[in-house]
């Protein structure tokens, strides 16, 4: 399944895909029509309005809404505000007279000489934890470093003379790690000369060093690196020291915290994995590398296990996949829609029942898809981008073949030759497929394996699948510009624009071009005429809501389905909340922060935070039952 940084999916009823209709139906209706063209098919035009007539009414604009609509004073708008992962809450650092307070969710905390923004060199924020809403962070009086957990002090984490005494330099990898739920807390302390960590209150063994870039808590474990004498490294799991090496890295935590690896080196030499403490194969000639862990648990990496015969010749050597060992495999990247393509050896399964990889044909040219050790598919000229459905049901790949053709594969079946194909997205349920191809007849989008529609251009980043997986939008034109929102094969009205914030933050918010309910049965997106008849609105099931400006943000369906919002910015810098077309009080600004600032938190409420007067308030606002 596609990542991307937004996503709406919601409570997915997929019990609804049987009594909704299927989209291929509508698709192959539009391809029939095609095909009894007299002339090869050419892009279909957006279908326009009769004269006079707008496809579809525009609804009253500025219509207030009935909801009861509350505030909770967060504090002052200040540069330094923090909001936990979740959205749900919100610490900030205030000025006290000559001091300096935090405010978590508008409490307010100890009274500080400072909250630094710096902890011995590492950025110091108000910690969250992703969802539960446990806080953390640091604040100095004195020589003292106080840690201050969920608005209380803690313990000192540090003074200036410990400081001194102690090995720590600069160590901008210092920071409280929560689990999820925020139930466990992790931190490291320095006193006498040592650092300690500290979990959940207790400390555990003093060390000369924590390699701070090496500590991970999932579930309820934690496990860190440390050293004694700056010569040898030891992984300390669930406060156990483990055995001492020449080098310990690349440490791997699951998901869950049942399961850790990690790359380690030995006098000899020897270079292994250690997996839930159980050391692997001692390789000699050369370190293993390229660790990379399933979510169960299971583990793959590089290594050399035949001996160099000189020259450039380094051994024989592959990929070991649970200590099976296995030669000649090639590494791949699943191209992102948005960030960095990550390169790895192993697609795994998300059921956790299989695991692919590519191999070359070694003596022969060319390489082969397996799976579990079985080839899928024929031999190509290359292979990448091996991806799963989200079921783990399917596997999909591109082959490059020799005459310079690629082809998407799809368990194993070679679908129709294009020159490129982008976007291969699968629902959410993993039953369908959709994806994007550059052909020598154009650019075609294709459903299921199936040619379901051709344009001059498709928008990237544009493929959407519904929540439910009953439907899928997209992005195209039949022009130079103007694109048009389709849905299962029909364009729908007007010319299509986006949802976007006011403020370009790191990471950047995006949002698909259109928004689908979690029951599929609604969508919304955000459009314009080009005669100027109505301006751009969010248009939401066919209804045009115009806005007071074309700037709409954080959109967001309800988890019934029942009721669409939308930010709606104005000329001023304001925002005002709109809900199935009906306008909310206008506040002076809102916090953009992130995806989870304004959204809705229960069927029936929709909350953000609101600025005026100099002041943040978290503003919920409910729709009734």
């Amino acid at each position: 399944m596609k990542i991307r940084t937004w996503t709406m999916l919601g409570a997915a009823l997929f019990a609804a895909v049987a009594t909704v209709a299927n989209p291929i139906d509508d698709i192959k209706k539009e391809v029939e029509k095609l095909k009894k063209q007299q002339h090869p098919p050419t892009p279909k035009p957006a279908q326009k309005p009769p004269q006079g007539q707008p496809a579809a009414a525009a609804a009253p604009a500025g219509q207030p809404l009935n909801a009861k609509v509350g505030e909770q004073l967060m504090g002052p708008a200040t540069g330094r505000m923090y909001l936990s992962e979740d959205g749900n809450h919100l610490g900030m650092v205030i000025p006290k007279g000559s001091r300096q307070v935090v405010l978590l969710d508008g409490v307010e905390g100890p009274l500080f000489d400072e909250i630094p923004q710096q902890t011995m060199g590492a950025n110091s924020p108000v910690f969250w934890s992703a969802t539960g809403g446990h806080s953390a962070y640091v604040g100095r009086r004195g020589g003292d470093w106080i840690a201050v957990l969920d608005g209380k002090e803690a313990m000192t984490i540090a003074t200036s003379e410990s400081l001194k005494a102690a090995n720590t330099g600069f160590t901008p990898d210092w920071k409280f790690w929560f689990n999820k739920d925020g139930s466990h807390l992790a931190f490291p302390i320095v006193e006498g000369g040592k650092w300690v960590m500290v979990f959940d209150g207790a400390k555990q063994t003093p060390v000369k060093m924590i390699d701070l870039k090496q500590v991970f808590l999932a579930g309820k474990r934690l496990v860190y690196v440390v050293t004694d004498d700056m010569q040898t490294w030891r992984a300390v799991v669930d406060g156990k020291p483990g055995p001492s090496y020449t080098s310990v890295g690349s440490m791997k935590l699951n998901p869950d915290g049942t399961h850790y690896a990690y790359l380690a080196s030995a006098p000899g030499p020897a270079s292994f994995v250690v997996h839930d403490g159980a050391e692997g194969k001692h390789y000699p000639y050369y370190p293993v590398g390229d660790l990379e862990m399933a979510p169960d648990g299971r583990i793959a990496y590089s290594a050399v296990w035949g001996k160099p015969s000189g020259g450039h010749d380094i051994g024989a050597g592959g990929i070991v996949i649970d200590g099976q060992e296995i030669p000649n495999v090639t590494s791949f990247s699943v191209p992102q829609t948005y960030g960095a393509s990550p390169i790895i050896h192993v697609a795994w399964s998300p059921d956790g029942k299989r695991y692919a990889y590519i191999q070359q044909n070694t003596p022969d040219p060319g390489v082969t898809v397996k799976v579990n050790g079985k080839a899928m598919g024929l031999s190509y000229t290359g292979v990448g981008q091996l991806q799963w459905s989200p079921d783990g049901a399917h596997l999909a790949y591109m082959a490059n073949a020799p005459n310079q053709l690629c082809f998407p594969v799809v368990d194993g079946k070679e679908l129709d030759p294009c020159h490129t194909y982008l976007e291969f997205t699968f629902s959410p349920n993993g039953q369908h497929y959709a994806y994007l191809a550059r052909t020598q007849e154009g650019n075609k989008l294709y459903y299921d394996g199936k040619e379901t529609w051709k344009a001059y251009a498709f928008e990237s980043g544009g493929l959407t699948f519904s929540p439910d997986s009953s439907h899928l939008g997209y992005s195209a034109t039949s022009s130079i510009s103007d694109y048009q929102a389709f849905i299962d094969g029909k364009p729908q009205d007007g010319k299509l624009s986006s949802f976007r914030n006011r403020l370009n933050t790191q990471p950047a918010i995006v949002y698909p071009r259109i928004v689908f309910s979690p029951d599929g049965a609604h969508h919304a997106y955000v459009a314009d005429r080009a005669d100027g008849s109505i301006k751009t609105s969010v248009v939401v099931d066919g209804t045009w809501h115009p806005g007071t400006t074309g700037l709409f943000a954080f959109p967001a369906y309800s988890s019934d389905s029942k009721h669409f919002a939308v930010m709606n910015g104005n000329a001023q810098g304001g925002w005002c909340l709109m809900v199935d077309g009906k306008n909310a009080p206008t506040y002076e600004n809102m916090l953009e922060v992130s995806p989870t600032a304004a959204r809705f938190i229960d069927p029936h409420t929709y909350r953000f935070y609101g600025m005026k007067g100099g002041q943040v308030y978290k503003v919920t606002v409910d729709l009734g039952a």
